[in-house]
């Protein structure tokens, strides 16, 4: 299989959607965060089908979209995933067979300080407090992290260059 699908995974506030677009037009890439996409695909917010469908059916939904982009995007392609994307159902297994994942790591303050500005748009967050926001992601983290680890390439927000991601992307692409 000729995968040039980049998924990037990890927790809400890593970047994944500023670095993918960033990377993506570097490259002459396309590029899609799978929240939007799921948006426009049901005409409302990720917090709206959250509050509407629940965990588990907003999970299917979200593997329904991840095929329906796996299968009929254009590729080259990076792809932002949802946070808990890779977490749920066979989401992993399906992305590990249809490109490379990255694993974008970034501290629980990192994140708590990213995420503090946007936290009533995040639906896992909107009833924890300024107070229980690092220890939060930091347990929601913990329960993450198994499935991120399972990634072909760790970029660590805090001390690697963009420019390593985009060469590594930029390698395999060409295989």
């Amino acid at each position: 299989m000729n995968k040039k699908i980049f998924f990037l995974i990890g927790f809400m506030g890593s970047g994944k959607t500023t670095l993918g677009k960033q990377i993506a037009q570097k490259l002459s890439f396309h590029f899609i965060d799978l929240d939007n996409f799921i948006e426009v695909q049901e005409n409302q917010t990720i917090h709206q089908l959250f509050i509407q469908l629940g965990h588990e059916l907003f999970r299917q939904k979200e593997q329904e979209a991840l095929i329906k982009v796996i299968t009929s995007a254009p590729t080259p392609l990076i792809l932002a995933c949802g946070g808990g994307t890779p977490c749920y159902l066979n989401n992993l297994s399906i992305m590990q067979q249809s490109g490379y994942l990255i694993y974008l790591k970034a501290e629980p303050q990192t994140l708590a300080n990213r995420i503090r500005l946007q936290q009533k748009q995040r639906p896992l967050l909107s009833n924890v407090t300024q107070s229980q926001l690092l220890n939060y992601i930091s347990q929601m983290l913990q329960s993450r992290e198994p499935y991120y680890w399972q990634a072909d390439f760790v970029f660590t927000i805090e001390k690697d260059d963009p420019l390593v991601l985009t060469e590594f992307i930029q390698i395999c692409s060409r295989n």
